[in-house]
């Protein structure tokens, strides 16, 4: 099956293009899953995690704070109003140990992206359970 092309695309950062099996993104009223071959799609992005599977199987996690997604084609564009590499990650030290919910619509940019990174750091560095 022929892969997607997806673009990263946000302000003041580098466009990053990868060719993938998969892609996962949250969108507006919730998170969706993209194959190849899929219908087109105009949507809104939430905050959240952005999910890429490689050709390859390699994995990329990315956190978005909202913008928009088009799928045209087998040709994926994210909009992003920011953008968070999981690379390049570190965890909001005032949101250690904490919830990490605020309503979006009560959100300022600054909350929005600490808690994009909090939210993303929890994914890549899972705490491990409590052992009872």
């Amino acid at each position: 099956m022929k892969p997607l092309t997806v673009a990263l695309v946000a302000p003041s950062q580098p466009l990053a293009i990868f060719r993938a099996r998969s892609l996962t993104v949250p969108g507006g009223t919730g998170y969706f899953g993209i194959l190849p071959g899929r219908e087109p799609l105009i949507t809104t992005l939430g905050l959240g995690l952005i999910h890429i599977v490689e050709e390859g199987g390699k994995d990329h996690w990315f956190a978005v704070t909202g913008g928009f997604f088009e799928l045209i084609e087998d040709m994926a564009t994210v909009l992003a109003d920011a953008l968070i590499p999981g690379e390049t990650v570190e965890h909001p030290a005032h949101l250690r140990g904490k919830p990490l919910y605020i309503p979006q619509e009560f959100a300022s940019e600054v909350q929005k992206v600490d808690l994009a990174r909090a939210m993303l750091w929890r994914k890549l560095h899972p705490e491990p359970a409590n052992q009872s």
